[in-house]
């Protein structure tokens, strides 16, 4: 079964939306989070299942950030 590590996909888009000009942590995270189960699903092949866990993973470590990377507003 084909799986990702949520802190690195969370990572990558984290850091992939700052290159989009959004300079805000949490809104960097925000867009990140939003993009992260059609991402997972096809580029790396995961089912729908899988990306949403990956996914419940992602989110839970977003939400233990500091204030600044919580996405509370997106």
């Amino acid at each position: 079964m084909a799986t990702a590590d949520p802190w690195a996909i969370l990572v990558f888009l984290h850091e992939l939306t700052h290159t989009t000009g959004v300079c805000n942590e949490a809104k960097a995270n925000c867009g990140a989070l939003s993009a992260e189960r059609p991402f997972l699903q096809e580029y790396l092949g995961l089912s729908a299942d899988q990306a949403s866990a990956v996914y419940d993973g992602s989110y839970a470590r977003a939400m233990s950030e500091p204030a600044a990377y919580r996405p509370t507003a997106c």
